[in-house]
């Protein structure tokens, strides 16, 4: 049975925040850990924008359980910033 993850990404709304790079997370849960996601899909045409809200569905054969962690990363391409 698949599992799905409603993720929310909220961009700080300082002045120059926001991101063009390639954003990853992965979930760590009591039961688990998901694959890591690549946040590609958001209800934005540029995602990662100041003072925005992105929004990413994943489905996952496991569910994680409770979440502990959340491991995010980036590609390291573009200007980054909070």
């Amino acid at each position: 049975m698949l599992t799905d993850y409603l993720i929310y990404v909220k961009t700080s709304d300082r002045f120059g925040a926001g991101t063009d790079a390639d954003v990853f997370i992965q979930l760590v849960g009591d039961d688990g850990i998901s694959d890591e996601w690549q946040l590609r899909k958001s209800q934005h045409l540029n995602k990662f924008e100041r003072n925005q809200i992105d929004q990413f569905t994943f489905y996952q054969q496991h569910c994680v359980g409770n979440i502990r962690k959340i491991i995010i990363r980036h590609s390291n391409t573009g200007e980054v910033a909070f």
